[in-house]
């Protein structure tokens, strides 16, 4: 016997990394299995001395070593010593000896009534070795098979070691008297015979019987057991997982004995501490997180549970919310009663529609109590709503049954309503003047309030996110078509909390304002709601800061938009007067002609976004009075950019919205403003080159006045970006109109094709054709279109070659929002102005030899990011 005595030599014995497998005996199982057996008389024999040497007086307390030296220590029972718990466990972590595991546990079982002070460390340990052996067997044996004897052993231990210390029957309310049913080996009843003979030769009376646990060592083992729970969840429901896919390859045997085991080892557990067990379920739902199947997976087992229906589900969740149960597990951040909320609302997704009416009552009590709730239990309890409704449960319900719901709907998207408006500044009897909170100016303040500032604004755009995606379909299910009007009130108190944040267009403001639009545009889907927006959509459209937005918020107002000015009879029609109108008083309202042109390009944008996020050729009898409109913006004087900007993106638009037979008497418009920006161009250009300052100083000498009149600029059409950054815009807008135009498909733009040959080269080059060497005659100068011509003179302005962009067949070219300078349009010109490379473009086919893509899906992404303006900071 070596130094480290007995138990040392024993686990070094059964250590097949130390001794290697070869090494090991033939009959070492054998050995193994009866000195385990030896083991348990000892403990036996030790358990019935104490009671003799104790019969007439208590026992000495006993202190638990919690030391890791492996020695016995001769004031402990055997039980107690470190070395035991220590050879349990080590034997349970080695795979190699699994077909050994069920012996080991056997032994913790039988010595569950005499630990003693050892119980919570020797059942906690042993219980979560098992359970993570269960959940790492599929992925540790996908070379080799586990039989399910192995599996169903295992589960038995689990199950003896908690209904031991789970399950009093005292206590248990009839649900069971044995700990676990069909348990074979459970400790009240292995080896009776043993104890009354060792009693009766030690001279003990026959009718005592083994001691058991103080109540206060199974008060602490419950708890510590209940607190991990959560893991047991977690493993049974990953080994659930993978006996429930197809092909299970890792085990061998029947998979259906293993699921009902598992079921049979929690439903005591769900019945008997229900709170503890939905609690648990509650941390493992927050544990595995939304990625994989890991959820479902837990859904489906608790639904498997048939002890644990619905209605107690419901009532168990009401005592989980009131007053959580201690589990461990939880993260920071994380909370108990929106796990638990979490996974009811995924639930209810299977249960079925009987079961979800019978459960009414007790679901309007939950959904009451989280009311009273902070965020986001309070969403999670809108979204519980929104599942019962949606399962069809209402149509079976009785009108009084109904009303109830009705009524719990109103008094959610109330409070959820508050949530939202919490950001927004207290209101007064005025409506219309609130205003967001503006950020604290006060240091001492700022340092303060920070965290509970941006706390309160993540919880308004959560409650604005939630409303957005429910409330609409929820008051449209459960409210019958006779009944919308009683709507009105409560849409009003929504809109109340929800336009402040929609009329500012800040960058701190950016979340609410994209969750408000999305719960704007939802409402807008459903005729009921008209009332309660139509006014203030309106108003937000026609807001100058209305295009200060981002992309995901003004695809939001494409669906708002097109519900405003297609059921709203008169709304186009207030639109296209209020461009009739400006300028036409003798008493303008505008303090200059600067302010004037700014309206107008303001509501010409708004009507080329009205047009955008409308159907195909939806306004196509609006079309004459649309083009007069145009016309008359392009004849006001002084010429504006920012007008010219916007008649070229309605332009844009008009042509991606309309059929061709609707805009043939709009071509001649668009021609002739493209003719004369683009002459534009080729002036500013000019304007640059040696020749023309010649000529300007010639003229000088005849009259200064003329070339300071040249010098003012856009009045007289000398316009420079240099002077006037603005007409960049207008640049950049009539390129993107021809680029648009050159991309599109002739079947849909045919009148353009009789007007291309101006823009765009169609043949060889002019310069390798003008003129052949050693030919006879004349030679004649073939028209160069505007695209050549401004091209050469950006290559004469930069003093370099500008390389072509290379073409994606179906594509426009152009797809920035802005440009600082002239000289980024080079590429395009350059491009553009290469016969043979355009030719290409509209005859071959795409890449990989597949039918050519159509550019309208490009093209109508291109616009609408164009509508987008920069927000300041």
């Amino acid at each position: 016997m070596g130094e480290g005595g007995f138990t040392e030599e024993l686990l070094k014995f059964n250590d097949a990394e130390l001794r290697g497998m070869d090494d090991m005996s033939a009959n070492t199982e054998a050995f193994q299995v009866e000195l385990l057996k030896l083991v348990m008389s000892l403990v036996m024999l030790e358990e019935v001395i104490s009671i003799k040497k104790f019969e007439e007086g208590p026992r000495a307390k006993i202190t638990l070593s919690h030391s890791t030296l492996m020695k016995y220590q001769a004031d402990l029972p055997f039980c107690c010593q470190p070395m035991f718990i220590a050879a349990v466990l080590a034997a349970l972590r080695q795979p190699e000896l699994r077909d050994l595991h069920h012996h080991w546990t056997g032994l913790v079982v039988s010595c569950l009534p005499f630990l003693g002070p050892a119980l919570t460390q020797v059942v906690t340990t042993v219980a979560s070795q098992v359970w993570t052996n269960l959940e790492q067997l599929p992925t540790e044996t996908e070379q080799d098979s586990v039989p399910s004897d192995y599996v169903l052993t295992q589960l038995e231990c689990l199950g003896q070691l908690l209904s031991f210390c789970l399950l009093d029957p005292a206590q248990s309310g009839g649900v069971t008297t044995t700990p676990v049913p069909n348990f074979p080996s459970s400790p009240s009843h292995s080896q009776p015979s043993m104890m009354n003979n060792l009693l009766h030769v030690f001279g003990g009376p026959p009718s005592v019987q083994r001691q058991t646990a103080s109540a206060d060592q199974m008060a602490t083992a419950r708890r510590s057991l209940l607190s991990t729970c959560p893991r047991l969840i977690v493993s049974l429901a990953t080994l659930w997982s993978s006996l429930s896919t197809p092909s299970h390859s890792w085990l061998v045997g029947s998979s259906k004995a293993v699921k009902s085991v598992i079921l049979e080892l929690l439903s005591p557990l769900a019945t008997v501490h229900s709170t503890h067990f939905l609690g648990a379920v509650a941390v493992a739902w927050a544990e595995v997180g939304p990625e994989g199947n890991s959820q479902a997976t837990l859904v489906e087992l608790v639904s498997s549970i048939k002890t644990f229906p619905t209605s107690t589900i419901i009532s168990t969740l009401r005592q989980v919310v009131k007053s959580p149960p201690p589990v461990s597990g939880l993260t920071k951040g994380q909370s108990l009663d929106v796990s638990a909320l979490q996974f009811f609302a995924a639930y209810l997704t299977t249960s079925q529609v009987g079961q979800l009416l019978e459960s009414w009552t007790g679901l309007k009590e939950l959904l009451k109590d989280c009311c009273s709730l902070s965020p986001p239990s309070v969403f999670l309890a809108l979204s519980i709503l929104h599942h019962f409704v949606m399962r069809g449960a209402t149509s079976q319900m009785e009108r009084k049954e109904v009303k109830e719901v009705q009524e719990m709907t109103s008094k959610l998207v109330e409070t959820i309503a508050g949530i939202a408006g919490s950001r927004l500044e207290a209101g007064t009897w005025l409506r219309g003047s609130r205003s967001v909170k503006t950020e604290a100016t006060d240091n001492n303040a700022a340092a303060t309030e920070t965290d509970e500032t941006s706390i309160v604004a993540v919880h308004a755009t959560a409650a604005l996110t939630v409303l957005g995606k429910l409330l609409a379909t929820l008051l449209d299910i459960i409210y019958q078509s006779d009944e919308k009007e009683k709507l009105l009130p409560l849409l009003n108190i929504v809109m109340y909390n929800l336009v402040p944040y929609l009329r500012s267009h800040t960058l701190s403001n950016l979340p609410l304002l994209r969750a408000g639009s999305g719960l704007l545009a939802s409402l807008s889907e459903y005729p009921f709601t008209r009332r309660a927006w139509r006014k203030e959509g309106m108003e937000l459209l026609l807001d100058p800061s209305f295009f200060l937005v981002d992309h995901e918020t003004l695809r939001s107002w494409r669906i708002t938009t097109d519900s405003l000015m297609t059921h709203e009879r008169n709304a186009f029609k207030e639109l296209i007067t209020k461009i009739a109108n400006l300028g036409q008083s003798n008493i303008s309202i505008f303090s200059s002609k600067e302010l004037e042109q700014e309206q107008r390009a303001l509501l010409l944008k708004r009507l080329a976004w009205v047009i955008f996020c409308s159907d195909i050729d939806q306004y196509q009898r609006q079309m004459p009075e649309i083009t007069d409109r145009l016309s008359e913006c392009l004849r006001s004087v002084p010429v504006s950019p920012l007008v010219q900007a916007a008649v070229f993106l309605c332009f844009r638009v008009i042509l991606l919205r309309m059929s061709a037979v609707h805009v043939t008497f709009l071509w001649p418009v668009i021609i002739t403003e493209m003719v004369v920006v683009y002459s534009g161009m080729e002036h500013e250009l000019n304007m640059e080159t040696p020749e023309f300052s010649a000529h300007v100083a010639r003229l000088s000498q005849l009259d200064s006045t003329w070339v300071a009149a040249a010098a003012a600029g856009p009045g007289l059409g000398l316009h420079t970006t240099a002077n006037s950054p603005a007409w960049l815009g207008v640049y950049l807008g009539v390129c993107k109109l021809l680029d648009q135009a050159a991309a599109l498909p002739a079947d849909l733009l045919p009148q353009f094709q009789m007007y291309r040959w101006a823009f765009v080269r169609e043949g060889e080059d002019p310069d390798n054709n003008n003129h052949h060497p050693g030919s006879e005659g004349p030679v004649h100068q073939d028209f160069v279109p505007h695209v050549a011509r401004i091209s050469k003179l950006m290559e004469a302005r930069l003093g370099r070659e500008i390389p072509p962009r290379p073409i994606v067949a179906g594509e426009p070219l152009l797809t920035m929002r802005n440009i600082s300078s002239l000289a980024e349009l080079g590429p395009w010109f350059s491009t553009l102005s290469f016969a043979l490379t355009r030719q290409q473009t509209r005859s071959m086919p795409s890449v990989g030899g597949s039918t050519q893509r159509s550019p309208v899906a490009t093209i109508e992404r291109i616009i609408e990011l164009d509508f987008l303006e920069e927000i300041n900071s």
